[in-house]
């Protein structure tokens, strides 16, 4: 006789809380509960999507909808107002883009905002606020909106101008890269030790872990540079060189802007070397230097610009300063 077969093995966990929070979704923002507010599509986008993530931000988002008066459906395709959820997922929380596009004729207007979601027992709360939040901006009265817009028209000068531009875009939407960077040009030596020097040329480079919002970023890293002084007409002597490495600290624009514009600050040790008839002589010193970059997206996550930096080194009753201008080209991963 045959033996009866084995029952089939069960579904994993996971998958039965998927179905189970799809379930709810859809049951907590069925037609029912949409008396006034009409339909809201919610749609996700990552780089690396997580089924899971998905399935939990769209339970939480339709029971959110429903209370607020809405029905929502994960179809990208129909009537009604679109919302699109753009994440980036780590290890104890994700970084959240949600954007609304209203229906024609609904008499709202676009609204979009960031957030980080913690994902523990705070998700819900979190979610729930931010949509509260999002749907309450693009129901604003759309003359105090247009008198907002009116407004911003009347600023003058740099601002109102194409050369700083920002869109609702990202850039990028990751929230943690690496960068690396090189650079080159000048020195102009000032102070005292202009009398010894009063020109160098120098070469840098950095590499750094760079946290990126959508309104800041934050760089840190190493800076490794290397600058030759030549001597003035009536100073004799062997050439000075000047080699230095330390942390690199960078504040600046964020993800939404498509320039990189930031300040920098950046120190450590030096190391003094002068070329003589009797050999060289080397000499570890205190370095520290800062400025400001600006740079130009010119493709594949490059960008084309130029820094000024203000340099300072330590050596004994000597102070060398300088002013440091170079062109840089930056490439973020």
């Amino acid at each position: 006789m045959h033996q009866p077969a084995a029952p089939a093995k069960a579904a994993p966990r996971r998958g039965l809380i998927l179905g189970i929070a799809l379930l709810l979704a859809w049951a907590a923002s069925g037609p029912a509960f949409a008396e006034a507010g009409g339909l809201v599509r919610l749609r996700f986008a990552a780089e690396r999507r997580d089924a899971e993530l998905e399935a939990l931000l769209y339970l939480a988002a339709g029971v959110e909808l429903a209370d607020l008066g809405y029905s929502s459906s994960p179809s990208d395709k129909g009537e009604g107002d679109a919302l699109t959820i753009e994440y980036a997922l780590g290890a104890a929380e994700a970084e959240l883009r949600l954007s609304l596009e209203p229906a024609r004729g609904a008499g709202a207007r676009p609204a979009a905002l960031e957030l980080t979601l913690h994902l523990d027992h705070r998700l819900e709360a979190e979610l729930a606020g931010a949509i509260r939040e999002l749907m309450a901006e693009a129901r604003r009265p759309l003359a105090a909106a247009g008198g907002e817009a009116a407004g911003a028209g009347e600023i003058g000068g740099l601002f109102s101008s194409e050369l700083v531009a920002r869109d609702d875009a990202l850039r990028t939407k990751k929230a943690r890269r690496l960068e690396s960077s090189v650079y080159g040009g000048g020195v102009l030596f000032i102070g005292d030790f202009s009398e010894y020097a009063r020109y160098g040329a120098t070469a840098s480079l950095d590499a750094a872990l760079l946290f990126l919002k959508r309104d800041w970023s934050l760089s840190l890293g190493l800076r490794a540079s290397a600058t030759r002084a030549f001597n003035a007409e009536d100073v004799s002597g062997g050439p000075l060189y000047l080699s230095s490495l330390g942390p690199n600290l960078r504040v600046g624009a964020g993800a939404a802007q498509a320039q990189r514009l930031s300040a920098t600050i950046s120190g450590g040790a030096a190391v003094l070397t002068v070329e003589g008839e009797g050999g060289r002589l080397s000499k570890a010193v205190p370095y520290f230097d800062a400025g400001a970059q600006a740079g130009l997206p010119i493709g594949g996550d490059f960008f084309l610009g130029a820094e000024a930096r203000f340099m300072a080194a330590f050596e004994g009753g000597i102070l060398i300063l300088g002013i440091v201008p170079t062109i840089s080209l930056c490439k973020e991963y």
